[in-house]
């Protein structure tokens, strides 16, 4: 798993930098601040979570995070990443429209989501559902984003992994 984690730390720094992601960021649902360790170097940065636990942990490590629902979330941003986050979501329409009135005029959005067919640990993961890639670009050009990119990462290795 050390070589996954090395390869997706690549993949988002490279995608960030490749597609001039600018300060100021923010990633919702950053969990323990992972990714915020990783980018908090290149970027201006800060974590959004609704677990006071993992806030907890990211401000242990000194990152700069807060706990807090994104929906009532006022501040605009130029960057937002959501990384396994929006499968976690009951109304994920309304989350990426409000995503889109969260971000600057020309700000841009990182997604990552889960592909493939739900598995039997998702529901316990608090997953509603998966995407293809067709789905999540749908989804996503209908709040008005324009898609720059989409690649499938991770399956069916990680997938296989799983079971």
């Amino acid at each position: 798993m050390k070589f996954f984690k090395n390869y997706f730390n690549y993949k988002v720094s490279s995608l960030l930098k490749e597609y001039n992601f600018e300060s100021s960021m923010l990633e919702v649902g950053c969990g323990t601040g992972e990714t915020l360790e990783l980018l908090t170097k290149d970027y201006e940065i800060e974590g959004l979570d609704f677990s006071e636990q993992a806030i907890k942990k990211c401000k242990e490590k000194k990152l700069k995070a807060r706990v807090g629902d994104f929906f009532k979330n006022k501040k605009k941003y130029n960057s937002i990443l959501c990384l396994d986050v929006i499968e976690h979501v009951k109304e994920d329409s309304k989350f990426i429209r409000h995503i889109y009135n969260c971000l600057e005029e020309k700000g841009k959005l990182f997604v990552l989501v889960p592909s493939g067919k739900m598995m039997g640990d998702d529901e316990g993961y608090g997953h509603y559902r998966r995407y293809s890639k067709e789905e999540i670009i749908k989804k996503i050009k209908e709040e008005n984003f324009e898609i720059k990119h989409v690649e499938m990462f991770g399956y069916p290795f990680l997938y296989y992994l799983r079971i």
